[in-house]
């Protein structure tokens, strides 16, 4: 059996699912282990079930006390095969033949790389359940109109200095100016983890502050639903461009501070409009 694991948050468990289904389709005997989050408290727990009607209860546990250590160790050297544990490269694919019918499977798995011969059946998995009436008649208003959704995340990114920091360059402006060369009557839609700031940032001439949905995942539906959308460097926009059947997607010329062209092409679909951090 192959065990991938599932952690972080939504955008990222996503990718590992859709990751586990690339599997499934290549032959392997994999189920997804959701043991992490009976151990680490972060973000808002297993998430698929809600938003999307995903099982997650298995009697598998691989991210004990002592994984816990070990996992801790391996993130920190990064460094592909260990056994017949394996983790994501930065650089270089996991060769599906390569890894052992007995293994466990850490990582993000992120871009459609990972999936891209079940990338249908991707799309059908996803979709949300749970979608309270407020939010469902606010998705019928933003897809009816000239709508775009903007994505903000500071949070945490703010005191990582791995993460770019979209919120303290020209991306964002830039990124409207090429909204408003494609479309005349706006509707610019603001998803944020920081709505005060976006709110005080002078950024929007314009613009709806979402901050009336309960689950992130309703967040993710909406912004789904605009006909284009400003992406963060967030696998959560990310996975709300991909889902939606949006115009036109824009997403940031790097995710990362350090960031290769190789990552680069391996995260974000050849269509998406690169926006610039300059002036």
């Amino acid at each position: 059996m192959i065990y991938v694991l599932c952690s972080g948050g939504l955008g990222n468990q996503m990718f590992q699912y859709a990751y586990m289904l690339h599997l499934k389709k290549a032959g392997k005997e994999v189920i997804l282990d959701t043991s992490f989050f009976k151990h680490m408290n972060i973000h808002s727990g297993y998430t698929l079930g809600k938003a999307f009607g995903i099982d997650g209860s298995n009697k598998t546990d691989h991210f004990t006390k002592l994984w816990k250590i070990r996992y801790s160790l391996m993130a920190r050297q990064r460094s592909g095969k260990q056994g017949s544990i394996y983790m994501e490269q930065d650089e270089n694919f996991i060769d599906d033949a390569q890894i052992k019918k007995n293994a466990v499977l850490y990582g993000y798995w992120q871009g459609e790389k990972f999936f891209q011969d079940v990338r249908d059946e991707v799309k059908r998995r996803f979709s949300f359940q749970n979608i309270s009436n407020i939010v469902l008649d606010a998705g019928k208003i933003i897809s009816s109109e000239e709508s775009v959704a903007v994505h903000i995340r500071r949070g945490d990114y703010l005191k990582n200095p791995k993460y770019v920091n979209l919120s303290s360059s020209e991306y964002y402006k830039n990124a409207l100016s090429i909204v408003r060369e494609r479309m005349s009557s706006l509707k610019v839609y603001v998803f944020s983890d920081d709505i005060a700031w976006c709110k005080e940032s002078g950024l929007f001439e314009a613009a709806t502050y979402v901050d009336f949905t309960q689950e992130a995942y309703e967040d993710m539906y909406l912004m789904s639903k605009a006909k284009a959308i400003i992406t963060a460097n967030s696998s959560f926009s990310w996975w709300a461009g991909y889902l939606g059947n949006h115009e036109f997607v824009i997403r940031p010329e790097k995710y990362l501070n350090n960031w290769t062209k190789s990552q680069d092409d391996r995260l974000y679909p050849s269509e998406w409009i690169v926006g610039k951090f300059g002036g």
